[in-house]
């Protein structure tokens, strides 16, 4: 679902994060397939650990604007689950990566104590995409990169308050933007 253009450049920047010290972790992997992607290039012994409610979002609140409806973007875990394994003699897939299913402000504490040299945001609406932002930003490594999948996505407004919010002038931070896709490094 990312479109060519942005995951080249999560591929890019998980090829230069896979250097760093830390794990990865997606927050609203969905299907999974941005999961494939990133552990084909992670480097033993790091994982990643990826998250979703598999419920669809969380209603949204008013920074959302748009009220994108509650549910929307369910996907099934087992699926998920399965659709991963099957490329395990492929990539190793079993041995990194971690699927929790449940809500962002229930589930993070899962990682609470693991240093990430990326992190994926792909929540869409304001609150889980606040709480991810407050949550993590700490246990990035330096140099490490958060991504905002849905920065400038007409869409999502409330991502880009979140983000907005909690960095003041992203000029402070070394980032990148490509399409709707915000990467923020942290010094």
């Amino acid at each position: 679902m990312l479109g060519e253009i942005k995951s080249n450049s999560l591929y890019n920047v998980g090829l230069y994060c896979s250097n760093l010290d830390g794990d990865f972790a997606e927050l609203g992997c969905h299907w999974g397939g941005t999961s494939f992607l990133l552990a084909s290039i992670l480097k033993p012994p790091h994982k990643i650990y990826a998250f979703d409610s598999f419920e669809g979002l969380p209603k949204s609140v008013e920074q959302d604007e748009f009220n994108l409806p509650e549910g929307y973007l369910i996907a099934d875990y087992d699926w998920v689950k399965q659709y991963l394994s099957a490329h395990n003699e492929r990539v190793n897939i079993n041995s990194k990566v971690e699927l929790y299913k449940g809500w962002i402000e229930d589930t993070l504490i899962n990682i609470k104590d693991k240093s990430l040299s990326l992190i994926h945001v792909d929540l869409d609406l304001y609150a889980p995409t606040k709480f991810a932002i407050q949550t993590l930003w700490d246990q990035l490594v330096s140099g490490g990169f958060m991504v905002f999948d849905d920065y400038k996505w007409n869409s999502t407004p409330g991502v880009k308050i979140a983000v907005d919010e909690f960095f003041g002038d992203l000029f402070d931070y070394n980032h990148y933007y490509i399409e709707c896709q915000l990467g923020v490094m942290k010094r």
